[in-house]
């Protein structure tokens, strides 16, 4: 992934543990060129917040299907 900002990597892993589980993990990489937004980023872009929304909402969309 790519931006004006920012590049970056994210990886997810979908692993069965059984017939009704699967453990999810991902991991998410992220470089800032510019100094200035590197520690704005650190202020303000909660990384971990964002990856449990997404964990959170991949959870609900399994679980209708």
């Amino acid at each position: 992934m790519s931006s004006q900002i920012f590049t970056g990597e994210w990886r997810a892993t979908l692993t069965p543990i059984d017939e009704e589980q699967t453990r999810f993990e991902a991991t998410e990489s992220l470089t800032f060129p510019n100094p200035f937004i590197r520690v704005l980023s650190y202020l303000f872009m909660d990384l971990e917040k964002f990856m449990q929304t997404y964990e959170d909402e991949l959870r609900k969309k399994l679980e209708k299907e």
